[in-house]
């Protein structure tokens, strides 16, 4: 069953992307079909959802770490074309992290809670002091994933994350000193420090 959810994943990308180009377009529009780019889109989710079938064992949390996935690569390959982190995408996580709580943290909804408010104010402030280096999508995406893993499991989500796009960065420096104000979107690496987690802890 977890593994034919892995497969359905490829086609709800497929899927996913024809309906939003007929949105824009207001047109039922197939062409995404011949576009090979999303099908390797599509490969890299599949091979995602496989590794969380691979290593999570609990159908319920198998569930919200699928869901999450499709919503958080998603919300990836916005951020790498656009920079930007739509509040639709936002509110799907949140969709999902909401009764997350109940099946996955019922035995620790408080600490879930007090958590979630504390890292959403806490990175609201830095977005504020630092006038938008973290982004405000960034925000509203790690909060999202407080309610969904707790307090400690985005923590750790947010160091592995930065680590990951501490090492990208100096790489675009030695690289060439002309990308060292390339900006680095973050929700991919949050999505990839996701499927470490969930895969180690």
């Amino acid at each position: 069953m977890k593994y034919t959810l892995g497969v359905i994943s490829l086609l709800i990308w497929v899927a996913l992307n024809i309906i939003i180009q007929s949105f824009e377009e207001k047109k039922l529009n197939l062409s995404k079909l011949k576009d090979p780019k999303q099908y390797i889109g599509g490969g890299i989710l599949l091979i995602l959802e496989l590794v969380n079938a691979y290593y999570i064992s609990e159908f319920n949390s198998f569930i919200f770490a699928y869901l999450m996935t499709i919503i958080l690569f998603y919300i990836s390959v916005e951020d790498i074309k656009t920079k930007e982190v739509s509040n639709k995408a936002v509110i799907a996580m949140f969709i999902v992290a909401i009764p997350s709580i109940y099946f996955i943290n019922r035995d620790i909804v408080l600490k879930v809670l007090i958590g979630f408010l504390v890292i959403s104010l806490v990175l609201f402030g830095i977005s504020k002091l630092t006038k938008g280096a973290l982004g405000m999508g960034d925000v509203k995406v790690i909060s999202a994933l407080t309610l969904y893993l707790g307090f400690e499991g985005s923590m750790i989500i947010v160091f592995l994350a930065s680590f990951l796009v501490a090492i990208i960065g100096i790489f675009f420096l030695i690289k060439s000193f002309s990308n060292k104000n390339k900006e680095i979107p973050f929700i991919p690496f949050i999505l990839i420090a996701m499927i470490i987690f969930n895969s180690t802890f």
